[in-house]
């Protein structure tokens, strides 16, 4: 697993390592997530190439499980 993703506060998120997915060159999934909730942290499997939108399962779709409500 090269990174792992979320949404969530950015001042809760960042202690544990979290940082804006957008400075490491991902983009959020839905424009209902604010840009600082939309976070990762990279695991030792990441490589510089693996960059772009991140794309959620329909089920998050689906379930409404996706940024603001």
């Amino acid at each position: 697993m090269p990174a792992v993703f979320l949404e969530g506060d950015p001042a809760y998120y960042g202690r544990l390592g979290f940082v804006a997915g957008a400075g490491l060159g991902f983009r959020r999934p839905s424009l209902r997530i604010p840009e600082p909730a939309f976070q990762a942290v990279l695991l030792p499997a990441h490589e510089p190439w693996m960059t772009g939108t991140f794309v959620y399962p329909d089920v998050f779709w689906r379930h409404d499980a996706v940024g603001l409500r």
